[in-house]
């Protein structure tokens, strides 16, 4: 494996597990007992359902009436959560960094020039379909490897 897929998937990998980690996205019931940091939440189960007939509503039946879904959704669940708030977090972040104006060079200059150019809708369609047309020019002639 490449340093660079090796260097993603490590990445990835840390992403995951620290979104995992992390508590208080408004939707527990309760706190966690000590020994189910790995997400169980007694607060959320229905104990009066036998878990032999029906382990989902036993499991989340709690969760599942104490959770109203959005006006916007038609369903809602622990990974419509967690891209909730990762889409809060990085509509922040963007905010803090074209609030700061940082210099064109570094990581945040990028960023910012980077979001400046997506928004910038009269040059993307002035250029038209130049610049994705050329990388796949490019990427047609490179030779390609036998599998």
């Amino acid at each position: 494996m490449t340093r660079s897929k090796l260097l993603l998937v490590a990445s990835a990998f840390a992403l995951s597990l620290s979104a995992c980690q992390q508590a208080g996205t408004g939707t527990e019931q309760g706190s966690t007992a000590q020994g189910t940091e790995l997400g169980i939440v007694p607060a959320s189960m229905d104990k009066s359902v036998k878990p032999g007939d029906d382990f989902f509503a036993f499991a989340n039946g709690s969760w599942v009436k104490n959770t109203p879904i959005p006006e916007d959704r038609s369903r809602i669940g622990a990974f419509t959560i967690a891209d909730q708030e990762r889409e809060r977090q990085t509509k922040d972040m963007i905010a803090e960094i074209l609030k700061a104006n940082p210099d064109a060079g570094s990581n945040e200059g990028k960023i910012a020039n980077f979001y400046n150019a997506y928004l910038n809708t009269d040059a993307i369609d002035k250029a038209g379909l130049g610049p994705p047309r050329r990388t796949s020019m490019r990427s047609a002639a490179s030779p390609t490897r036998p599998s």
